[in-house]
């Protein structure tokens, strides 16, 4: 298909390319893609599309602003709202991501404009949360459909302490010298279950051994055992582009409260899954996007939208709902 042809191009022109980012940008807006609604946990049992509010919540955290991204909308609208935000988040859900489904679609446009993006320098950060992880892999391996990548995992409801990849780790842009980590997060996060997994399916490295494009375009910094014993690939960040991607829940922690959850609320959970937002919020001051008026970007913002509450229905707090285009 086309996109990967472009891909390989794209590939070999950031590999010569030395990022040219100016001044921080510190009005970041960072776009968040719906997804459909399960009608079965939609408070009114009807279709709709949503974000869950402490995606909207972990970007607000660190200083920037939420935009939501439909993920039915045309193609031009989508371009539109690209060109007026500082990055991407794709959030976690449970959606079946295959070739023909809009949210797989479109979901690769936008990746494959952010591709474009900074390989002609226009440093544009996105970032996926474990359903966002695994299609970011999808996306990499050049497949049109994830049950043929994805391996099965006993990793529902449970955090971990990470395993890093020392080497790769110390030479990143999440965890590396210019990143501003702490010592003290990293030996948090090294020794304690502080991430929040909530998945059956996952990536390992065997993976990678299969699907090599997946193993050229990611650097794995780190891994965790399911119940079971079998590693899955816990943390990644794309060698050439702002592309991060993580299996667990750094936003469940601070927002969550689901008391039937193994969620860790501690202080130290608390500074350590902060460092995330941080991060990727300051990535994406590092990109100079903006709406073409005033009046187009507050139109676009987040504050013009209610979530509502959703725990006894969803277990999230709370939830953000629109109707499907």
């Amino acid at each position: 298909m086309a996109f990967r042809a472009g891909v390989v191009v794209l590939f070999a022109l950031v590999c010569i390319l030395t990022f040219a980012t100016s001044a921080n940008n510190n009005r970041p807006i960072i776009g968040v893609l719906t997804q459909p609604t399960s009608v079965k946990y939609h408070p009114n049992n009807i279709e709709q599309q949503y974000i869950t509010a402490s995606y909207i919540k972990f970007v607000e955290m660190s200083g920037a602003r939420a935009v939501h991204i439909p993920f039915d909308a045309p193609k031009e609208e989508l371009k539109r709202l690209f060109n007026g935000v500082n990055g991407l988040l794709y959030t976690g859900g449970m959606l079946d991501m295959k070739n023909g489904t809009q949210y797989f679609d479109n979901g690769l446009y936008l990746y494959s404009l952010a591709l474009e993006a900074n390989a002609k320098g226009d440093y544009f950060p996105i970032w996926g949360t474990c359903q966002g992880f695994q299609l970011f892999h999808v996306f990499a391996a050049e497949l049109l459909d994830e049950n043929i990548m994805m391996e099965h995992f006993d990793s529902w409801d449970i955090s971990y302490p990470l395993v890093f990849d020392v080497a790769n780790t110390k030479r990143s842009r999440m965890f590396g010298p210019d990143s501003g980590v702490t010592d003290a997060i990293l030996h948090d996060f090294a020794t304690r279950p502080l991430t929040m997994n909530f998945h059956h399916l996952g990536v390992s490295r065997e993976t990678y051994k299969k699907y090599p494009a997946a193993d050229a375009f990611f650097r794995i910094l780190s891994t965790n055992k399911d119940r079971q014993g079998k590693e899955f690939i816990s943390i990644v960040e794309a060698k050439n582009y702002p592309i991060y991607g993580v299996q667990f829940h750094p936003e469940w922690p601070l927002f969550e409260w689901d008391s039937s959850s193994d969620v860790n609320h501690s202080q130290e959970s608390i500074r350590a899954n902060s460092y995330f937002s941080s991060f990727f919020v300051n990535e994406c001051r590092k990109n100079n996007h903006k709406f073409r008026t005033i009046k187009e970007e507050r139109e676009a913002l987040i504050y013009n939208y209610s979530p509502v509450s959703t725990e006894l229905t969803a277990g999230d707090v709370q939830t953000y709902y629109w109707d499907l285009l």
